[in-house]
């Protein structure tokens, strides 16, 4: 940020600081006494933030839990391929089906 900062945009920073600040105490903090040993306990209060991966970890496991159940039981791979912008025109003046066949056809050409 120091080198950055100035270039760097404002909600950016803004999540940044969140995370930097995420249970350090900085915003604020809630203090539990255990019921075994009547010891007390800090806790410094977690910025919320949705980008935050101290915050989000329960939501993202169970995500990717949710994602894993999904998968098929096969070897797979995603290809990504994009279209020339001289070849929009031809592609938008085609019916997209033939355009979807087209394209599929050239991508299984160039990645055997």
């Amino acid at each position: 940020m120091e080198r950055f900062g100035d270039r760097v945009p404002l909600g950016h920073r803004k999540v940044l600081g969140c995370i930097t600040r995420c249970r350090t105490g900085e915003l604020g903090g809630v203090q539990f006494q255990c019921d075994s040993c009547g010891s007390d306990h800090w806790v410094g209060r977690s910025c919320g933030n949705r980008h935050c991966p101290n915050c989000q970890k329960n939501k993202t496991s169970d995500w990717l839990a949710k994602q894993t159940d999904r998968l098929l039981p096969v070897h797979h791979f995603l290809v990504t391929f994009t279209v020339p912008r001289n070849c929009g025109r031809c592609c938008a003046a085609t019916s997209e089906r033939v355009t979807r066949r087209s394209l599929l056809v050239a991508a299984k050409r160039s990645a055997t």
